[in-house]
């Protein structure tokens, strides 16, 4: 059995695992505060699945304040990462930032690695 995770096109991911492994650049990101959450780092994504028709599908992604140091400092905007191990949820709300039926989150053991390693 390979240990080696297979990479997945972000119109592809589904809430059903947490490991998944996406190939993304960071197009935008913010901090925000509510009430319920607290601080989060808010990002969009966008995965490299470039095709005549289709130019990349993107998602919006959370990072809440517990991991914002660790997680959220390793994702500078225009930077291109793999991430892994990262649960979603149905993405609802009258203000979204893309048209992704599903919101990723950080969790505890997701990992955001640069392209060189």
């Amino acid at each position: 059995m390979s240990s080696i995770m297979q990479v997945t096109s972000l119109k592809d991911v589904k809430p059903f695992k947490s490991g998944w492994k996406v190939h993304v650049k960071v197009l935008h990101t913010w901090k925000q505060y509510n009430a319920v959450h607290g601080d989060t780092l808010e990002i969009v994504l966008s995965d490299d699945n470039v095709s005549l028709v289709l130019c990349g599908k993107k998602i919006h992604a959370s990072c809440k304040k517990t991991y914002m140091e660790s997680k959220g400092r390793l994702l500078p905007v225009g930077a291109w990462r793999w991430i892994q191990n990262f649960s979603l949820s149905p993405a609802n709300g009258c203000y979204r930032s893309t048209d992704h039926s599903y919101k990723m989150s950080f969790v505890q053991n997701t990992t955001s690695r640069d392209l060189l390693l």
